[in-house]
């Protein structure tokens, strides 16, 4: 599980919140309360400590239901079981296939075309214009893109 796939699970939630700051994740009840801060890089859930007072002081909301508690506990499990490097987003590129043209950046439309320009149109149209290794190493195998990725520069996105 992904840190971003934690955080949108326990946000997904009404019992509980998440938010992440650096490197470290918190964990809220719904009023609020830090029920736990922790490392996106955790490696046992028993390193996790909890503050479990809420469940004395705060009988009115809805983390006080030990199913949800639970719940709680499965989806950190799931996170926590995660190799560490797999919990980060894959880095993405750009494809640059004219050295000194900065319209020239291969982007793939959300329908799966391909056409080239510049890096602004990300925000464009819901446009693709870094790609993930895997994504590039497919590419170079499609005989329909006319590109050669000997003279093509990828650069690492910002």
């Amino acid at each position: 599980m992904k840190i971003k796939g934690l955080i949108d699970e326990i946000n997904n939630c009404t019992s509980y919140k998440a938010r992440i700051d650096g490197k470290l994740i918190y964990l809220l009840t719904s009023s609020e309360a830090c029920l736990a801060t922790f490392s996106c890089d955790v490696n046992y859930l028993s390193d996790i400590k909890f503050n479990y007072r809420f469940l004395d002081f705060e009988p009115n909301v809805k983390c006080y239901d030990l199913g949800n508690f639970y719940a709680l506990l499965n989806l950190i499990n799931n996170f926590v079981n995660t190799p560490i490097e797999k919990r980060y987003p894959e880095k993405k590129y750009t494809i640059r296939t004219i050295s000194d043209s900065n319209d020239s950046y291969l982007i793939r439309t959300a329908g799966g075309n391909y056409f080239f320009g510049c890096l602004k149109m990300r925000d464009s149209y819901g446009d693709q214009v870094s790609f993930t290794k895997d994504e590039i190493e497919e590419m170079k195998l499609d005989d329909g893109l006319a590109i050669d990725w000997d003279k093509a520069t990828i650069e690492e996105d910002k």
